[in-house]
Order: C-alpha cells, then sequence, then structure tokens
C-alpha cells in the first residue's frame, strides 16, 4: 500500500513538471506578447495576438494623422491665425467649411488615438491572461467517457447511489 502511494506521488509530480507555472506565464506574456503561449504549446495564437496589436496600433495612427490634420485646418480657418503654426491645411481635409467643424473632427479623432492607446493595454493584458489561465487549465484532462451509472445500494438502509467514472 505505501508502494502505491509513493509511485501516485511520483506520478503527480511528472504530470505536473510539464505543466509550466502559471504566474511566470503571465510574466513572461506581459514581458513579450506571445512568450506564454509559447511556452503553453500555442504558438498558433502568436501570429493572432500580433496581428491584433498591429491592427490596433495602425488604427492609432490613423487616427493621429487625422486629428493633427484637423488641428491644422481648424487652426487655419481662424482669421486671426494666418502663421500656419501646425502646416498647411491637408489636401483631404474639404476647404471652405465651418471652423466648428474641423473642432469637432479633431475633438473626435484625438479620442479615438487617445482610446487606442487603452485598447494596446487591454490586448496585451488579455494576451497575459490567455496565458495564465491555459497555464492552470493545461493538465485538465475531459475524457471521452461522460457516462454516469444509477444503481440501487444498500449499506445503511436504502440508497440511491450515482458513480461517475473518473479516469
Amino acid at each position: 500500500m505505501c508502494l502505491f502511494l509513493v509511485s501516485a506521488t511520483e506520478l503527480r509530480a511528472q504530470v505536473r513538471d510539464t505543466v509550466p507555472e502559471p504566474k511566470s506565464v503571465m510574466i513572461k506574456s506581459l514581458i513579450v506578447p506571445g512568450w506564454g503561449q509559447v511556452v503553453n504549446e500555442q504558438r498558433w495564437k502568436v501570429p493572432v495576438i500580433y496581428a491584433s496589436l498591429a491592427g490596433i496600433v495602425a488604427y492609432q495612427i490613423y487616427s493621429h494623422d487625422r486629428y493633427a490634420g484637423y488641428r491644422a485646418a481648424y487652426y487655419n480657418s481662424l482669421a486671426a491665425n494666418t502663421d500656419q503654426r501646425f502646416g498647411p491645411t491637408p489636401d483631404w481635409v474639404p476647404a471652405g467649411q465651418p471652423s466648428e467643424l474641423y473642432l469637432d473632427n479633431r475633438d473626435l479623432f484625438r479620442n479615438r488615438r487617445d482610446m487606442a492607446v487603452v485598447y494596446v493595454g487591454l490586448a496585451w493584458g488579455f494576451n497575459a491572461l490567455d496565458a495564465y489561465i491555459f497555464a492552470h487549465l493545461k493538465d485538465f484532462d475531459v475524457s471521452d467517457d461522460v457516462s454516469m451509472r444509477v444503481g440501487v445500494g444498500f449499506e445503511q438502509g436504502p440508497a440511491l447511489r450515482f458513480t461517475i467514472p473518473i479516469h
């Protein structure tokens, strides 16, 4: 009996040795996005992570360019400003519009640019959270046998017994 307990403990230690420590995996993913997924042997997620981060950063750059264009257009649309402090009005900005339109668009694209920074942080955090959760669930085994047996037993009186096989 003692030999059985020792071998079961060694078996659990061997199974746990193949599973990475969840906290270290999360820290690795916070340092370099996708590192935790590589440690967890989920390499297919790395391109998804980098594509989402690249998409958010591209949107941030686009929003910043639009913000800078409408900032220049708003500044240049005011009669008192003749020095073109923020540069000339870009060609893609419709000319002859009321200055309030330029101001509204400037604020809109500034807010979108700033929110993109938050989205990068969230995507980076979700990357680390995914690595952490998968490291916890890596040794979770789902058996194909999901049956349950119902039987009537008689131990200290009539009883209904449910048996769920555990592998």
